[in-house]
């Protein structure tokens, strides 16, 4: 039985739209990305819950000014994420005193801009130094991780005047899996 011919007109001038915008049937690129890629890259931050009420408090630097920590010397405010949300978890599983006691965390996801991402030596002589520099120059910069060098951390500049082009998600709420307390 035939197709009405109207059904296979639109058929063929569909098929010409998707030729026209590059896609083809075994084409690997889907028609609506044009070649683009996500400009932006998306990292993660875990935070105790009582550091981390509004997304303002989780984004501070504070605690990292307080302290300093393995990028940043004290006095110098910096935002630690992580490319992956595993990382992250990761990252504070390695900080906790006692693995028993989990305190309640939140989760925040951010939207960095690809281009302002520098990357730094994992070997530096004197890491908080490096990253206080790199912190001055850049609105982030990214370096293995210490705990799983294959992935990489994000260190962000609280204080950089582009911190406004991140793009913040929501704070939710983390919970460690029963098996790791």
């Amino acid at each position: 039985m035939a197709e009405p011919s109207g059904r296979r007109s639109w058929r063929r001038h569909a098929n010409r739209a998707r030729r026209q915008a590059g896609w083809y049937p075994g084409c690997h690129r889907p028609p609506w990305s044009h070649g683009a890629r996500n400009p932006n890259v998306k990292v993660w931050r875990i935070a105790r819950a009582e550091y981390a009420q509004t997304t303002q408090q989780m984004l501070s630097g504070d605690g990292a000014a307080r302290f300093g920590g393995r990028w940043n010397p004290k006095g110098t405010p910096a935002v630690y994420c992580s490319e992956n949300s595993s990382l992250a978890a990761l990252e504070v599983l390695a900080d906790l005193v006692r693995p028993s006691a989990f305190p309640a965390h939140r989760i925040l996801d951010l939207d960095v801009p690809d281009q302002a991402i520098a990357f730094a030596d994992p070997s530096a002589a004197n890491p908080p130094r490096t990253g206080a520099e790199l912190l001055r120059k850049n609105l982030a910069w990214s370096a293995p991780s210490a705990v799983n060098p294959l992935e990489r951390n994000v260190v962000i500049n609280p204080a950089h005047p582009d911190f406004r082009r991140i793009a913040v998600g929501d704070i939710r709420p983390f919970v460690f899996e029963a098996r790791l307390r």
